[in-house]
């Protein structure tokens, strides 16, 4: 069955299917054993076809992202997982300065692009690594500014349509978002009115600080990320080292 799959999958324009790929090269524990077939979409349609072929062979599947918060066993995965990249991977700022990101691409190389345009809220996402698609899903960044301030709207594959939800629709909250389980996150549109072209400077420099400090205070190890949510009026750490 896994060498049909391969064999449909590498024939379908815009994806590109690979047997047992060791996952401890994905994760940032840096552990888990093989997946039966890794596979990576570049288009929507790509994503499209290669879901159709995935559920036609009766293999179950589900979206990989960057790696982080996931802990994969030695045994590996059963069945495929898809990673998304090309177009649905890019970074495209416009002439106003509004930038379209794909949910594939890396959420620190998007913190990056929106600070040169002066998002301030960008400071607050400094650090924080993974996938721009995970980032959307989580509403990921700091009491500094948070990945849902610039949303403007985010483009879904729910079941069979590709449809836009506004800022709204997201639900964006403190470490959550109001996506359905189903909604394979595809790319975003970001606009920040806040933003200040003129002072990228002093914005790369508090967000270089704030790096600073969390380097300092945050172990050097390998680790799946933070695994600690803040409780309504006080911090995780505080009441950790309380």
């Amino acid at each position: 069955m896994k060498k049909t799959v391969l064999t449909h999958l590498n024939k379908t324009e815009g994806v590109l299917a690979i047997a047992d790929v060791l996952l401890a090269q994905k994760t940032t524990f840096g552990i888990g054993g093989p997946v039966d077939v890794w596979v990576e979409v570049s288009t929507v349609a790509a994503l499209r076809e290669a879901i159709a072929i995935l559920e036609g062979c009766d293999t179950p599947w589900r979206i990989f992202g960057g790696g982080s918060n996931v802990l994969v066993g030695d045994g590996g995965v059963r069945g495929a997982l898809i990673s998304l990249v090309g177009e649905l991977a890019a970074i495209v700022v416009d002439d106003d300065r509004n930038v379209t990101v794909g949910a594939g691409a890396k959420f620190p190389k998007l913190t990056k692009t929106c600070l040169e345009l002066g998002m301030t809220s960008a400071i607050g996402w400094m650090g924080t690594p993974g996938q721009v698609g995970g980032a959307l899903i989580m509403n990921a960044g700091t009491r500094d500014g948070e990945l849902g301030d610039v949303v403007l709207e985010v483009q879904v594959l729910r079941n069979a349509d590709v449809i836009w939800l506004s800022k709204a629709a997201c639900g964006f909250e403190y470490r959550r978002s109001a996506f359905k389980k189903e909604d394979i996150v595809l790319r975003a549109r970001l606009v920040d009115e806040h933003a200040i072209p003129n002072k990228v400077a002093e914005i790369r420099t508090k967000a270089k600080a704030l790096l600073k400090k969390r380097h300092s205070t945050q172990p050097k190890h390998r680790s799946a990320g933070s695994i600690f949510k803040n409780p309504e009026g006080d911090y995780a750490g505080r009441l950790i080292e309380a």
